[in-house]
């Protein structure tokens, strides 16, 4: 079995585990090799509630002359069917357990240069933008961007709605204050000089739109951000 295929075996038994499959892409994009993501599905499926037992024979012949209730049966046909309640199934909170072959040294997205703290980062949060599996830009807190023409002031429309795992609403202030505070000399951030070396400031026009000027003329700005270190903390 070539790369490909390993890879695309592991995306089917992801998504039968109940997994996001976005997050799965991510970390391919991140690198996350076959082994990592292969523990990452032993360590689901160790703590996914058991299987109901089958009734045997007995159980089965004890019921034969009783009026068959209704059920639901999962029936195999190429993926595995999953059987469907007749109400959805309340939603279940578990660990989602990572395997990383280094300690991450932060979970600051902004203090750290290690890729296994970075990998982590990237299930904690999200940029304005970032890398598909084809290493595309795409589009995450923002719905839309566009450069000036002489690619110095980039303006941002954010998606509307979204709030940090504490509740504080996403908004251009939320994005303003995660950019000044690494770009604060005095933060003394590991990223400050990665992103102080393009971004003079940051302007929050309205609750919705953000605007990014860089220092000079610097038309990969967006690919920039896009890095796993633009993440936006809470500003709480």
């Amino acid at each position: 079995m070539d790369r490909v295929d390993e890879y695309g075996a592991l995306d089917e038994e992801w998504q039968r585990c109940g997994l996001d499959r976005r997050r799965f892409l991510r970390l391919v994009a991140m690198g996350a090799t076959v082994s990592t993501l292969s523990g990452i599905i032993a360590a689901c499926r160790a703590a996914a509630p058991p299987a109901a037992a089958t009734a045997g024979p007995a159980a089965a012949g004890a019921q034969a002359g009783a009026a068959a209730a209704p059920t639901f049966v999962a029936q195999t046909v190429g993926t595995p069917a999953v059987a469907v309640a007749p109400t959805s199934a309340a939603f279940v909170d578990r660990p989602f357990v990572v395997a990383l072959n280094v300690e991450p040294d932060s979970l600051d997205v902004h203090d750290t240069f290690f890729n296994s703290s970075l990998g982590a980062d990237k299930c904690l949060y999200e940029g304005l933008v970032g890398l598909d599996q084809d290493m595309h830009i795409v589009n995450q807190l923002a719905d839309s961007w566009e450069p000036s023409p002489d690619a110095k002031t980039f303006t941002f429309k954010l998606k509307q709605g979204v709030k940090f795992h504490d509740g504080t609403p996403f908004n251009a202030a939320a994005v303003q204050a995660a950019f000044e505070r690494v770009l604060a000399p005095d933060a003394q951030l590991k990223r400050h000089g990665y992103f102080s070396a393009a971004i003079d400031h940051v302007d929050a026009v309205d609750d919705s739109t953000v605007r990014l000027v860089t220092k000079q003329p610097f038309a990969a700005l967006v690919a920039t951000i896009a890095h796993p270190a633009g993440g936006i903390p809470s500003p709480t």
